[in-house]
């Protein structure tokens, strides 16, 4: 004869223990910020599509001009990208940590009405030229009419400069 087995009676409170339990890894999930596969900051924003890519260009062009007029250091950061260069027409070059250590000191410019600006997803490039003032690497610049080139990626919910190359006269 077989004996029958009864399954062990419930404890009282067994299904809301379970309950507080997937809460609590839920809330210590939350806590820990693991609710993506993406580090911090690193998840893939897009890029606004722009309606005048050149606007904005001018725009920002302008931005970085004037944070060098007011010799604005953290402004300037925040403009760089981590991955940024610099090239000018004499072969000299500057890496992100370079040129914020000796940032071009503009003392006045007006950016040009010749101005063309490429978006491509999360990458703007602008061809733009300036009448401008400045002072690079302790020589004087002025009233040096020239051509840039400048490279923008969008990045933590802006545009940041990716490359830049002042055509000034070769010195």
């Amino acid at each position: 004869m077989r004996r029958a087995v009864r399954p062990a009676p419930r404890r009282r409170g067994a299904r809301g223990a379970r309950l507080v339990c997937l809460l609590a890894v839920g809330a210590v999930v939350a806590l820990l910020g693991v609710t993506s596969a993406w580090p911090a900051g690193a998840a893939p924003t897009r890029a606004p599509r722009l309606a005048d890519p050149a606007r904005t260009g001018r725009a920002l062009a302008t931005e970085f001009l004037t944070v060098l007029q007011r010799g604005d250091a953290r402004g300037l950061a925040a403009i760089l990208a981590p991955n940024f260069q610099l090239a000018r027409a004499d072969g000299t070059h500057a890496d992100r940590a370079q040129y914020l250590a000796n940032p071009a000191k503009v003392s006045s410019f007006v950016i040009s009405d010749d101005l063309t600006a490429r978006q491509d997803g999360r990458t703007l490039t602008v061809r733009w030229g300036v009448l401008i003032s400045e002072q690079i690497d302790g020589e004087d610049f002025t009233n040096v009419e020239a051509p840039r080139l400048t490279s923008f990626v969008w990045r933590q919910g802006r545009w940041q400069m990716i490359s830049h190359a002042n055509f000034n006269p070769a010195r």
